[in-house]
């Protein structure tokens, strides 16, 4: 069997033809939820992928991804479901593509160029302490030099990335969404950071919209999930499309109301979960805000959807915060001041490309504080809210 050896980008080994099978697009590591990591890479011909991992100094597993009782292979789009993962040690692990030449029913599969890239880890989740800290990008619409230019200027100790929402504009192929999510996810895990996605309004349109879920490793295959983190219970939501399903836009082939309903019957729960009620810190991450003191808003379903339906069950849950997009307009929106409608907690809206006008919001939780920062390009603070857990039982 020949083998190929990728060191990052570069082919390692003589006499290798340009026809065998490269990779594409370099491993990413994404956070799935509690216990659970996932791992997506491209490779350039039809394979089967398998992840090696491991954390401290237990022994190497094998990890991959399976759908209703069959493995995937023969396909391009690598994927392995890490399970059994704490997120309190780092992660290495290894991705290897293994070449499948013939897929036969009842016969041996026959594997040709194995492709291998170099061992990868990232950080931790959590601390010693159970603290944690992650930025959290909004509306860059496919602008990634938003991360390569602003993660350097948020400081240290960030542990993990949230990109929620609007990363992607409108993705009309396959080579978009590579240039503008797979790629950049790519690069934080190259960082020592794994990636939480979180679609926007906007990697809801586009040719390439219905095909994005098969590159990507998602809690029970849902793009939304929650999981601890310390003292910290996050829940991320699928904020869905910023129009009725009936809108002209979206020519009879959008049906996002019974799917968001679903997903309110899904967060009922999880408010109603022991881990939400243990958890000293409660934040919930989406796209799309509830705008409770804006007219405007009102024009919006997914806004007017936000605000009557899903925020006045996060009130009366006790959720801490809210961490948004969408507007293009960076806030610290205030608590709520209407019974039932809106948010009753603060709500960090983030800002948009380019990167000037770009606002990260940094999220710093450890056993007696929370600490939430809306960050500049230059990396001074727009707006900052802590909170103290107060002493006592």
């Amino acid at each position: 069997m020949k083998r190929l050896v990728l060191l990052g980008m570069v082919v390692i080994g003589a006499g290798v033809s340009s026809a065998q099978m490269t990779l594409r697009v370099k491993p990413f590591v994404q956070i799935v939820g509690d216990n659970r990591m996932g791992v997506s890479w491209l490779v350039t011909g039809n394979a089967f992928g398998e992840v090696k991992w491991r954390q401290q100094c237990d022994d190497w597993t094998k990890a991959y991804y399976a759908v209703d009782g069959l493995r995937e292979a023969n396909t391009p789009i690598q994927r392995a479901l890490l399970s059994g993962y704490d997120p309190a040690h780092a992660l290495m692990f290894e991705a290897t593509s293994s070449e499948v030449t013939a897929f036969k029913v009842y016969r041996p599969v026959e594997y040709g160029t194995v492709v291998a890239p170099q061992p990868a880890q990232v950080t931790a989740l959590v601390g010693a302490d159970g603290e944690t800290s992650f930025a959290v990008f909004t509306d860059c619409h496919s602008r990634t030099n938003c991360y390569t230019e602003l993660l350097p200027k948020l400081g240290a100790g960030l542990r993990f990335v949230v990109l929620n929402g609007d990363n992607l504009n409108d993705p009309p192929t396959e080579q978009s969404a590579i240039d503008g999510l797979f790629a950049p996810m790519a690069w934080f895990t190259g960082q020592g950071l794994a990636t939480l996605f979180l679609r926007g309004n906007h990697e809801t349109r586009g040719a390439f919209a219905r095909e994005l879920k098969r590159y990507l490793v998602l809690p029970d295959d849902r793009y939304y999930g929650a999981m601890t983190l310390g003292q910290l219970r996050l829940i991320w939501l699928d904020c869905g499309e910023d129009k009725a399903d009936d809108s002209k836009e979206y020519y009879g082939l959008n049906d996002f109301a019974p799917y968001m309903r679903a997903q309110l019957e899904w967060l009922k729960q999880e408010l109603a979960s022991e881990a939400f009620k243990r958890a000293t810190w409660r934040i919930v991450i989406t796209h799309i805000p509830p705008e409770w003191d804006s007219e405007e808003a009102k024009k919006w379903e997914g806004t007017m959807r936000m605000n009557t339906q899903f925020a006045p069950l996060l009130s009366a849950a006790g959720v801490t915060a809210m961490i948004c997009g969408h507007t293009h307009k960076p806030a610290l929106q205030p608590p709520s001041e209407k019974e039932g409608y809106g948010f009753n907690g603060p709500v960090f809206i983030g800002g948009c490309w380019p990167v000037e006008k770009q606002i990260v919001t940094r999220v710093d939780a450890a056993r007696d504080q929370l600490k939430i920062t809306m960050l500049k390009p230059d990396g001074t603070v727009f707006a900052e809210k802590s909170w103290a857990k107060r002493a006592g039982p």
